[in-house]
């Protein structure tokens, strides 16, 4: 783990990251971590750890600019509300998925043992669930990064050409025969969200898979919300996320949890 201090960084990055420490009270710290499930991993500074820490995977190591910005932008958004309403969103350790997915599920890969089968279901569960409750966030993000850091452009528009080329795959049919619908529907319809609005960002065009997915409807849906959502900050983003949550059938996947209550 390095402190950005040793770090390279243009001065608009370098002036952020000093209000990172001046309005939370905490730097901001990088790791680059092998398994961590996604591209990057924001892990807010709160009781026990008095720091923020930023960790990537190596094969993204060419955007770590982008995800310090990122990464920046998020952690002052929180320390922007009152300290009694940092809430983040939680998840129970261990849960499976609903018994209605589960037996989807089930049906989808009868092949499975039963301790694979719960395995694969907590998997699932926890995978949409950190989708849901940071896609919002993260797409309310790049919106401000490309309105606020013009000097950025080139770094943000490498990153999100990447993740539009990243997300083409997750459209594929095959995919949809051995998900739970429901799951699929919903992680489906966001992917169409983040990769049009990465597209408009960057000028571009989402791959034909997204743009001939049968869940494009949705997603038109979810992207309203986003469009609709008046609030700024960290409270349209729990704004936001609750909407898509109610929208998609999943508020109950995950609750609302004071920062300070957070555990590991």
């Amino acid at each position: 783990m390095q402190t950005v201090q040793s770090l390279a960084l243009p001065r608009y990055l370098r002036t952020l990251l000093d209000q990172v420490v001046d309005r939370t009270g905490h730097p901001l710290h990088v790791s680059e971590e092998g398994g961590i499930g996604y591209d990057s991993e924001l892990r807010l500074a709160r009781h026990g750890r008095p720091y923020h820490e930023l960790a990537y995977v190596p094969a993204y190591r060419d955007h770590r600019l982008h995800f310090l910005l990122s990464a920046a932008v998020k952690a002052l958004r929180v320390w922007e509300v009152p300290p009694d309403e940092r809430f983040v969103p939680a998840t129970q350790l261990g849960r499976t998925l609903p018994p209605e997915d589960y037996q989807d599920l089930r049906r989808k890969v009868p092949a499975l043992s039963l301790h694979a089968l719960d395995d694969l279901s907590q998997f699932l569960y926890h995978g949409i669930t950190r989708q849901l409750t940071s896609m919002p966030v993260d797409i309310r993000v790049e919106r401000e990064i490309a309105e606020r850091f013009p000097a950025h452009q080139a770094e943000q528009r490498a990153y999100l050409q990447r993740q539009v080329e990243d997300l083409e795959p997750t459209f594929a049919p095959q995919i949809a025969e051995v998900s739970p619908e429901r799951l699929y529907r919903a992680s489906t319809a966001m992917n169409v969200v983040l990769a049009e609005e990465a597209a408009e960002i960057t000028g571009s065009r989402p791959g034909p898979l997204c743009q001939g997915s049968p869940h494009r409807t949705l997603g038109a849906k979810l992207r309203e919300l986003l469009h609709a959502v008046d609030d700024d900050g960290y409270a349209g983003d729990r704004v936001l996320t609750d909407l898509w949550a109610d929208e998609l059938g999943m508020r109950d996947f995950y609750q609302w949890v004071h920062l300070d209550l957070i555990d590991g």
